[in-house]
């Protein structure tokens, strides 16, 4: 069976699915599903979400009644980042940590602008459903790079301030 745990923080919420089979079992690979659904707050949201999963370091996009294939081996696991869209963007955080929208402070849209305010971040990425004209932190130009609705910015140690998105 798989166990799926979520928890939510400020910006988006965690999803862990558990491969719950024991060693002892005769096939312990497990394969299943993953949706919105599964974060039981969501469950009847009729809003769009970027699942980011980090073990293939990839987004996709759901609805709530949409399902993502799975497959685990024994004692295996898959962490998502689950990410509301809002105005063609949803914050995932750092992928580096389990956790990764914990460094997500606080989130601000505007029509042509989101306003990320960080916290102890190395790399931020977020769904971008169309390529930024600029990324800013604290006023100031900085590289990025974007591919396949994903934004990747690389930050100094420790970043701690706001990141803005211009499209």
């Amino acid at each position: 069976a798989l166990l799926k745990i979520f928890n939510r923080n400020r910006a988006n919420h965690n999803l862990v699915v558990f491969n719950a089979a024991y060693e002892g079992q005769q096939d312990a690979h497990r394969t299943g599903t993953v949706s919105v659904a599964d974060v039981y707050p969501l469950h009847d949201s009729q809003a769009e979400y970027a699942l980011y999963r980090h073990g293939t370091q990839s987004i996709h996009t759901a609805k709530a009644a949409d399902k993502l294939d799975i497959e685990l081996g024994t004692f295996g696991f898959e962490l998502f980042t689950v990410s509301e869209i809002q105005n063609g963007f949803a914050p995932i955080g750092d992928p580096g940590l389990y956790n990764s929208g914990g460094v997500v402070r606080g989130w601000e849209m505007e029509a042509t602008r989101q306003k990320v305010m960080l916290q102890s971040c190395n790399r931020f990425i977020a769904y971008a459903g169309k390529p930024p004209r600029e990324v800013s932190f604290e006023g100031h130009p900085i590289d990025f790079e974007w591919a396949d609705r994903q934004l990747n910015v690389a930050l100094p140690a420790g970043f701690k301030g706001t990141l803005e998105v211009a499209f």
